[in-house]
């Protein structure tokens, strides 16, 4: 972090009270675990239905482009 925003945001702690403080902490983790959760896995099958020819071989489309 630059000493720029350390800066703002020490300037920010400091006209907050120690609850808010911890409800700042608790707001940024939560976003950060919403951000990196996973995701359950689709079902490309049912995804790409329809959208992708069903004769379509994956194996020699990345063959194609390696060789």
């Amino acid at each position: 972090m630059n000493t720029t925003i350390e800066s703002k945001f020490d300037d920010l702690l400091q006209n907050l009270s120690e609850a808010e403080q911890l409800d700042l902490i608790a707001h940024v983790a939560a976003k950060l675990k919403k951000k990196h959760s996973t995701r359950a896995p689709i079902d490309l099958a049912g995804y790409l239905a329809g959208k992708v020819d069903p004769d379509f071989n994956i194996d020699v489309a990345l063959h194609r482009r390696i060789v």
